[in-house]
């Protein structure tokens, strides 16, 4: 089990401490997804990747075509409305250079963004 597993070094000194999660739950629902961030936070999600979305350099995303290029993960910190569109804002890991500073718009209902959410609760003794 994890509990036997020798910890890591950390080159800095830093003391390598595991973290447990209660009360895990799938968010799958917009109005959920909404709900959740305005009462607890940002949530964490999967989504399909198309080629499309690799040329993203801002706006709100919504497929336009390409092919399926495999998924990712992303944070959902938000929404808003722009033009009558609903979107997501989202943190990805991709690094500063990519999208809009590492983060992106994308529609509600766009290639799965909004069906996947994950959420779970830090357990603390």
């Amino acid at each position: 089990g994890a509990e036997n597993c020798a910890e890591p070094d950390c080159p800095s000194g830093a003391v390598w401490m595991k973290y447990y999660a209660n009360d895990v739950y799938m968010l799958e629902e917009i109005d959920r997804i909404k709900e959740e961030i305005s009462a607890k936070g940002p949530i964490t999600t999967e989504f399909d990747i198309y080629t499309d979305f690799l040329e993203y350099k801002g706006g709100i995303y919504e497929y336009t075509g390409g092919v399926q290029e495999g998924f990712s993960e992303a944070t959902i910190l938000g929404y808003g409305n722009e033009d009558g569109k609903d979107f997501w804002i989202c943190q990805m890991s991709w690094g500063p250079e990519w999208g809009e500073s590492g983060y992106f718009r994308i529609r509600f209902g766009a290639v799965t963004i909004d069906e996947n959410g994950c959420v779970g609760m830090p357990y603390i003794s």
